[in-house]
């Protein structure tokens, strides 16, 4: 199983700092017999050591150029996820603002209906009334004072005409 980035880094860490710790304890141990103990190629510090150590911290350049590229798409992958959030965001702030519009037009909508069948029934209603009122003046006898009038229209158009209009006739006394 590949190990992470973060235990390969303090692995490798950890390999120079053994490393360039065995050498500074060549050094420390021996600055004062560097003259006596030394390489044959009169070396105090091995070659294969200072090998290993360079073999070690260019292991460790390599996995910092890894994490670097890492971090970089880390943010890169970050900045897309706050992109797509604020969108996202936006959006639903939208589709909010659209469904109360749609809301607010549809009980505009139920309403002015409502007015509008009150409108039809309260106009049926007075039909109605009216209808009734004219069938029952239909239906009741007629007023005294209608009576008098119709008789007296009678009367007036049969009455006998004065002199005026016709010397001949008499008028009635």
């Amino acid at each position: 199983m590949p190990e992470n980035l973060q235990t390969r880094l303090h692995n490798s860490l950890d390999e120079i700092l053994k490393s360039s710790g065995y050498i500074f304890e060549i050094i420390d141990q021996n600055r004062k017999q560097s003259n006596v103990i030394t390489s044959p190629n009169n070396e105090l510090i091995q070659k294969s050591i200072t090998q290993s150590l360079n073999g070690e911290i260019q292991n460790f350049h390599a996995i910092l150029d890894q994490t670097v590229s890492k971090l970089n798409d880390a943010e890169w992958c970050l900045g897309v996820m706050v992109e797509k959030k604020k969108k996202l965001d936006e959006l639903k702030v939208k589709e909010e603002a659209a469904r109360k519009k749609r809301e607010e037009e549809a009980k505009k909508a139920e309403e002015a209906k409502k007015k509008f069948f009150e409108t039809i029934i309260k106009d049926e209603k007075c039909k109605t009334n009216r209808r009734q009122k004219k069938q029952q003046r239909r239906q009741r006898p007629p007023h005294k004072s209608l009576t008098t009038l119709t008789t007296l229209l009678a009367l007036t158009s049969t009455a006998i005409p004065s002199k005026t209009c016709c010397p001949t006739w008499t008028t009635r006394t």
